[in-house]
């Protein structure tokens, strides 16, 4: 007789881990909102994006459309992520660093429906409707006077408690976040379902995260390393700690008072956390520091290593295309303090899952200890960039394989280390600034002929922008306040070069393009 195999089995979707958590330890504190001072257990926010979902299907938001928003990290922010994949929606994280042209640019791209605000960008919402065809209307997490605008806690209580379930794929669009292409126009990432999860598991592993902390981000919620860790407290039952902004000294009373034992943080937030005189005292609370999105140099670490006397893990990828690709472990860590200390310049091994090459330019992998481009393939790769197939093209391999530009070279034991980013993105502080989108505005100053923005070490922020110029003849150089002032029109301020350095001539190619690599190394060498 033959045997038939079994039916579809059953399928969990991200939504469905609130839920989960809500049912196994309801009771706990979920979200810790320092600056509301409002602390919500897993039971009271599955209750709350219940009645979230409701609204937004009465404001005519279903599977498949677009939820923009703008705000500091809150509870209200996390709320709105879980209601949105309870409904299929899909959620646009946006910087609230960018300028309003920039939000209406990236909201009319994602054809945004709906606008979740905090109260201190609710007077931008108004100009957004007005520039975005596709926004219907926006809510403010916080009370506003702000006209047009609806109270979130309002909606809330007007809407319907009942549960809501539609299924979702794992191939599914989870999220849209931006990013810088090659051009330097926005290109946004389309996140899946199965990306996301797979962030999250292998945050779990490589991260060793545990059940029942107290765990704090420094990105924010908009970057896909805040969004991750939220939603990995629900997998862990876990509480968040959120706070609208990262304040050293309120960091580390907060580590004092044993409401954050694990965090993760960009290596300049270590370093201006090391500056407090509270550090050698107060941080020893902590249990384990995740540290990554920008290089760590060194000896900021050691300092770190010694003062906080807890686990360190670090972890690296460009997260919001694909993921985390490797960790360096505590146990690479405690190998490292132990004598091995050229481990502290890797970033670690393949991460759980994560295969990983370093290859040519042609795809084809160079041996152990030779310089090429980092390529990985994983469950944690983006679906591609949305209406961009060309661009999709070039850092995706039929086969699945994803490159970000990232030059490396492999040991023996299968750590990878670091060399140089093959694109020219300058990281500052965990922030990724483009140099063409701040040229192009560079180009538009009256009598700028050539300029060239490129990163320069900086001690508190691990990069910084610094603008090259040439000017036409006879222009005699302008204030850099004037300049300072004209870019604050057109960027958000974190990607304003810190200083402005005026050339007679640029060192250039035969061809005539503009040799940026001589010029940063120019500011390496004024560092050594």
């Amino acid at each position: 007789m033959k045997s038939e195999l079994p039916g579809s089995p059953g399928h969990t979707a991200i939504a469905d881990w609130l839920r989960a958590a809500a049912l196994r330890d309801g009771r706990r504190v979920y979200l810790d909102d320092v600056d509301s001072g409002r602390r919500v257990t897993f039971a009271e926010v599955e209750d709350r994006v219940r009645h979230l979902a409701n609204a937004l299907l009465e404001r005519g938001i279903a599977r498949g459309d677009r939820i923009g928003i703008v705000a500091t990290d809150c509870h209200g922010y996390i709320e709105t992520l879980w209601a949105s994949m309870r409904i299929g929606a899909i959620f646009v994280p946006l910087n609230v660093r960018l300028t309003n042209r920039e939000l209406a640019d990236l909201l009319d791209h994602a054809g945004a429906k709906i606008l979740f605000v905090s109260a201190d960008q609710a007077s931008r919402v108004l100009g957004l409707i007005e520039r975005v065809g596709s926004l219907t209307g926006a809510i403010a997490y916080e009370p506003t006077e702000q006209s047009g605008v609806e109270d979130y806690e309002t909606v809330l209580g007007r809407s319907s408690a009942a549960d809501i379930r539609i299924r979702v794929e794992d191939d599914d669009p989870l999220g849209l976040a931006f990013t810088s292409g090659t051009t330097g126009l926005p290109k946004a990432v389309v996140q899946s379902q199965r990306m996301v999860k797979w962030i999250v598991a292998t945050s779990v592993l490589g991260w060793e995260t545990r059940a029942g902390e107290f765990y704090y981000s420094g990105a924010p919620l908009f970057h896909i390393s805040g969004m991750a860790m939220v939603l990995m407290g629900a997998l862990m039952n876990y509480t968040s700690v959120l706070t609208r902004r990262f304040r050293p000294d309120e960091f580390l009373e907060l580590v004092r008072d044993r409401r954050i034992t694990s965090a993760f943080l960009v290596p300049t937030m270590i370093g201006l956390v090391l500056e407090q005189e509270k550090a050698a005292t107060y941080g020893k609370g902590l249990r384990a520091i995740h540290y990554g999105a920008a290089p760590m140099p060194v000896a900021l670490l050691h300092r770190a290593i010694e003062a906080f006397d807890c686990d360190f893990v670090q972890s690296f990828g460009a997260g919001t295309e694909s993921g985390w690709n490797c960790a360096l472990t505590t146990e690479d860590h405690r190998r490292a303090v132990a004598g091995e200390e050229h481990l502290l310049r890797s970033v670690g091994r393949p991460a759980p899952g994560v295969e990983l090459r370093i290859c040519d330019d042609d795809w084809n992998d160079v041996a152990s200890g030779t310089v090429g481009e980092v390529v990985v393939r994983s469950d944690e790769i983006m679906s591609g960039y949305l209406g961009q197939p060309e661009e999709t093209a070039r850092s995706m391999h039929p086969d699945g394989w994803f490159r970000a530009g990232d030059l490396a070279y492999r040991d023996e034991e299968g750590f990878i280390y670091l060399v140089d980013r093959k694109k020219d993105m300058i990281v500052r502080g965990g922030e990724n600034i483009f140099p063409a989108e701040v040229e192009r505005v560079l180009y538009t100053y009256p009598g700028v002929l050539e300029c060239a923005v490129v990163g320069a070490p900086d001690p508190k922020w691990g990069e910084v922008p610094v603008a090259h110029l040439v000017l036409r003849a006879g222009v005699r150089p302008p204030d850099p306040q004037v300049l300072f002032d004209y870019c604050t029109r057109h960027l958000a301020k974190f990607k304003i070069p810190s200083e402005w350095r005026f050339r007679s001539s640029m060192p250039k190619t035969a061809s005539g393009k503009i040799l940026k690599r001589e010029i940063a190394r120019e500011h390496r060498d004024e560092t050594t």
